[in-house]
């Protein structure tokens, strides 16, 4: 009986218990179903994003940086090229025990070090200073370092220091050519040639790979080679270069000698028929290898220093100023497509009066009567004056409905006033203002005059020149809402508003020299490489000129060396062999000595060259700049001084 009565108890208790098995069953049941489905879920559709993290774990990848192309001129004489030189790099942060012992065997400051672990964009990152580089990598702080130091940091053993070579720009040139060839920063280009053909000259980086076993022991090795970068062959010559360079060093020398202040200057050589440039020299200028070494603060304040002339500053192509009667050869044109005949007779007094205002020639000289040629041969002021004064009062006076604006339209369609599109970063456009531009101009300056015209220019220190802005803003709130006579005087001189680049005014005469073609100044030739390409410039059309009133301006600036305002710079040049075809020019501004110009191309009769010079404050066209351009054509032609 007993044994009857133990199953009826057993039933009664297994009920809860069955119930909460089966609820457990359930439950590892889901719990299987969801691990198995998570496992499936990774091992395929997740299973690439794994193998890569996986892979990146075991693998280390090291940038192999590509040899930069070098840079060299027309006959391959390397301008820029590479060396190896010992480096320092870090892997920040780096601890102050560390960066402070770096300090004392490197002999820097160890701010300077500091400063150039910071990544640009970074807080506190210093542009010019910062590291440009691939965040992660180690930094490179000291570059071309002498062997004892770089021994003694490695003999150091700094944690996080490496010692190691690496490539350096190096310029073996005779040629200074700093601004031109322009600068690396962090292996890349930041002005002049380097920036402008970087990605040709930087290459492809490769790649080495090291990827470890499940003990962390090396597995195996790959390296993806680094494409090397092209050689850029440009138009330059290294020669003439050295002789620009040289001369128009020698001329600020003299220059100061004779008492002007010769602040700078600048050459341009330049192809007539093709825009290709043989020299373009800058002065002042500095050693390019000062970047190869780390520019110091001090170093990049004598840069931009503007009493110290600005040597980063590439005048060929940056510098602005006023072309005086270089300017005169466009008025020329554009007096004979106003009317005025090339067989005329125009007086040449000493001076003439418009509405009041003396209007001096140079040095108050008269020639008579003479042919608009004798006129740009001696440079005659008055008689262009005159042109200028009777084309204003054709457009209208005042008024000026319906103007024609000749000289202005000239002046543009040679080029000037717009960049000339040169393969160089950087380039100033210059400007030719025509009469609508110089009157929006006084309306947005109207109040400012106005202001000036009663404080004047406290902040100038030189009293003479305060005296002269504070006369010129009195005048503007008086009457500068009027297109004046003395407005368009000026600009048939080359004075005034027009501002231009020696660069655009070699190709002003370029065209002029060639019959009008307006070619594209040029450095690159062609890249090499694994493949070679050639470099073409662009057309930029044709100068709005008749062959025939080019033809006489040809032949007219070819007297100004025989009997003109050039011929005592040109005094003994085989000219009956190489005639040479100039224009000097002397142009004023306020406050200022006056600047030099010459601007000239030869052989006159078959042209080849056009040689460019001026020097800021370096007084009279023929005395300072005319010996610059005489230096570069005996270099040019092969005569011997």
């Amino acid at each position: 009986m007993t044994q009857l009565a133990t199953p009826a108890r057993t039933r009664a208790t297994d009920g809860p218990a069955r119930r909460r098995l089966r609820m457990l069953q359930v439950v590892i049941l889901a719990v299987g179903l969801t691990i198995g489905a998570r496992l499936i879920w990774l091992q395929t559709a997740q299973a690439p994003v794994y193998a890569a993290k996986a892979q990146r774990v075991q693998t280390d990848v090291v940038t192999v940086p590509a040899a930069r192309g070098s840079i060299v001129d027309r006959d391959g004489r390397i301008l820029a090229g590479n060396r190896t030189s010992l480096q320092v790099a870090v892997q920040p942060p780096l601890d102050d025990a560390t960066l402070q012992r770096l300090s004392e065997l490197a002999g820097t400051p160890r701010g300077r070090i500091l400063a150039r672990t910071l990544v640009c964009g970074q807080q506190g990152a210093e542009p010019g200073t910062c590291y440009r580089g691939e965040p992660g990598e180690p930094v490179p702080v000291l570059t071309d370092l002498a062997i004892p130091r770089a021994l003694a940091i490695r003999d150091a053993d700094l944690p996080g220091v490496i010692v190691q070579q690496a490539a350096v720009r190096d310029y073996p040139s005779q040629a200074n050519a700093a601004q031109l060839l322009g600068y690396l920063s962090d292996g890349q280009g930041r002005s002049g040639l380097e920036a402008q053909y970087d990605q040709a000259l930087r290459g492809t980086p490769g790649q080495a790979r090291r990827t470890l076993n499940r003990e962390g022991g090396s597995a195996t090795d790959e390296v993806e080679p680094a494409l090397e970068g092209q050689t850029l062959v440009t138009t330059l010559d290294v020669d003439t270069q050295v002789v620009a360079e040289r001369a128009l060093r020698e001329a600020v020398a003299t220059a100061r000698d004779a008492g002007y202040r010769a602040t700078g200057g600048s050459v341009v050589v330049m192809d007539v028929r093709t825009g290709a440039i043989r020299a373009l020299a800058s002065y002042p200028t500095y050693d390019p290898n000062i970047w190869t070494r780390g520019l110091t603060d001090a170093q990049f304040a004598s840069l931009t220093d503007e009493k110290g002339g600005r040597p980063l500053v590439f005048r060929p192509t940056q510098a602005l100023m006023p072309p005086a009667s270089t300017f005169k050869p466009l008025t020329t044109v554009a007096a004979e497509e106003a009317g005025f005949p090339l067989d005329g007779t125009y007086d040449c007094p000493s001076s003439v009066v418009v509405g009041g205002q003396v209007f001096r020639n140079y040095e108050s000289r008269a020639y008579g009567p003479v042919s608009l040629a004798r006129a740009l041969s001696v440079s005659c002021d008055t008689v262009f004056y005159r042109l200028g004064y009777k084309m204003w009062k054709r457009d209208g006076a005042l008024v000026g409905e319906g103007a024609q604006e000749h000289v202005v339209r000239t002046a543009r369609g040679f080029g000037l006033g717009s960049a000339t599109g040169v393969d160089l970063p950087g380039e100033a456009a210059g400007s030719v203002p025509d009469r609508a531009q110089v009157l929006a101009e006084y309306d947005q300056r109207r109040d400012d005059f106005c202001q000036r015209a009663e404080q004047g220019y406290p902040e100038e220190p030189d009293r003479g020149r305060a005296r002269l802005l504070k006369a010129y803003a009195r005048d503007y709130c008086r009457s500068g809402y009027e297109y004046k006579a003395g407005d368009a005087m000026n600009t048939a001189i080359g004075q005034g508003r027009t501002l231009v680049t020696p660069l655009q005014m070699a190709a002003a005469y370029a065209a002029i020299a060639n019959g009008g073609t307006l070619v594209t100044p040029h450095l690159g030739a062609r890249l090499q490489g694994t493949d070679e390409t050639d470099i073409e410039p662009g057309s930029r059309g044709v100068a709005p000129a008749d062959l025939k009133t080019l033809a006489y301006v040809r032949r007219a600036l070819a007297t100004t060396t025989v009997d003109g305002t050039a011929s005592g710079a040109f005094l003994g040049f085989p000219l009956a062999e190489i005639p040479v075809a100039a224009k000097t020019g002397t142009a004023e501004v306020a406050g200022k000595q006056s600047t030099s110009w010459f601007a000239s191309f030869a052989p006159a009769d078959n042209p080849q060259y056009v040689v460019i010079v001026n020097v800021d404050q370096g007084g009279l066209g023929a005395a300072t700049s005319g010996p610059v351009a005489r230096a570069v054509y005996e270099e040019l032609f092969g005569i011997s001084p």
